[in-house]
């Protein structure tokens, strides 16, 4: 039976929203306070502690029946919420959700860490004060549910899957070192954000949709300030990242797990203070959002690139500009299969390459030296059309920066957030 400060109460799917009953019979409580229900039925359980500021949950476990229902772990709660937590917490701590065979629906608000794994057929929300620090898994027998939002006010360890359906947001206040992920055909991650515009974190882990998209990924410090890859991949398209610095990350619009070569396209990439050490590849810039491009605050050592493996005989255009604000540096590499007609500014010296590699129209411009600095340098040899016998150069100009020569600015965008 029901032990301590230990709630565990049912609604049927009969009868009135608010008649919860507390219950006893089918369930144990153990010393760890580890939470048993056997034989669940429909209906919706309701699981909390009364003493929730200084008391945790153990693992909630069903068995004895395969039964589907719903669990709100909160006191209170009547109704699944997607747009809010619950108003009130159900515990400090809590080591996981095991629900057997059973189908759960689950929304569920604490303030301590999460410690043990959570397994559901679809998870509402989950919000707490504290870290993320153990898996959590939506995986339904059936269909494609949302996973409307995880909010953590500490950091996220671990893994965030959805094995079906879509993730709405992921927002963690501070450091975010496991990954967030998406596995179904034509999945979307429509948010995930680390940190918050007064609290600075890094994305140390990994952000994945490996047959669907990202909507923007928002890091309040720097994309891999450490040792690990923070990789973010898509296969048909990310929306924003934006962050201070980018170091030794793969960001992929158009990534299958094998190579990029999908119509993955890239909206808006942006360091806000610093440098790009990346991989960037994309089958080119969207043109949905008149702010899109590629704006980089200081130098750049890697590839941006825009490549056609999966259409080569139609290449798309980009028609994005392509800004950065430092210099190109050796090894770094721009490089386009499509028509470019926008501007790829350099406000530094072009000490990289830029290879044109299938281009049979540069109606753009390119811009070496654009801060006028009087530092810059290139060479003939850095700007490349690789595709001489289709290259029909048209209205090209290469302008080399001179003290009248403004320093293109990224458009702006609005960055306050409010808790979803």
């Amino acid at each position: 039976m029901a032990l301590g400060a230990i709630k565990v109460e049912f609604r049927s799917t009969t009868g009135c929203s608010t008649c919860f009953t507390d219950i006893t019979s089918s369930v144990t409580v153990d010393g760890s306070r580890n939470v048993t229900i056997n034989g669940p039925n429909a209906g919706t359980y309701r699981i909390y502690s009364t003493a929730a500021s200084t008391e945790s949950l153990g693992v909630i476990t069903f068995t004895g029946s395969a039964a589907t229902f719903n669990l709100f772990v909160s006191p209170n709660a009547t109704a699944f919420d997607e747009s809010q937590q619950f108003a009130s917490s159900a515990c400090n701590g809590w080591a996981g959700l095991n629900p057997g065979v059973c189908h759960v629906t689950l929304q569920a608000r604490f303030t301590g860490n999460l410690t043990g794994t959570i397994a559901a057929d679809r998870i509402v929300r989950l919000d707490t004060s504290g870290s993320i620090n153990a898996k959590v898994d939506q995986d339904p027998a059936s269909g494609s549910p949302l996973l409307a939002a995880i909010v953590a006010g500490g950091s996220i360890t671990a893994q965030i899957n959805a094995f079906k359906g879509n993730i709405g947001t992921v927002w963690c206040f501070s450091h975010l070192s496991g990954s967030v992920n998406t596995y179904a055909q034509d999945a979307t991650i429509n948010l995930v954000e680390v940190g918050t515009p007064t609290l600075s974190a890094n994305l140390t882990g990994a952000i994945n949709s490996f047959a669907g998209s990202i909507g923007s990924v928002v890091v309040h410090g720097d994309i891999n300030n450490g040792t690990a890859a923070a990789n973010i991949r898509a296969l048909k398209g990310i929306g924003l990242v934006e962050s201070n610095t980018i170091t030794s990350s793969f960001i992929s619009a158009n990534w299958d797990g094998t190579s990029s070569t999908h119509d993955g396209r890239i909206g808006r990439i942006e360091t806000l203070t610093g440098n790009c050490n990346a991989i960037i590849q994309a089958s080119t810039i969207s043109d949905s959002s008149p702010g899109n491009g590629i704006f980089i605050a200081g130098n750049c050592t890697k590839e941006i690139g825009f490549n056609s493996a999966n259409n080569p005989s139609n290449p798309l255009p980009i028609n994005k500009p392509i800004v950065i604000g430092g210099n190109l540096e050796n090894g770094g590499l721009v490089t386009m299969d499509g028509d470019f007609t926008s501007v790829l500014r350099i406000n530094g010296a072009l000490n990289g390459d830029i290879r044109l590699r299938k281009s049979r129209f540069l109606t753009g411009q390119i811009i070496i030296n654009g801060a006028a600095a009087n530092n810059g340098a290139w060479g003939p040899s850095r700007v490349r059309f690789m595709d001489r016998v289709n290259a029909q150069q048209q209205n090209v100009s290469f302008d080399i920066g001179t003290n009248s020569s403004a320093p293109y600015q990224a458009p702006t965008r609005a960055r306050t957030r409010t808790r979803p």
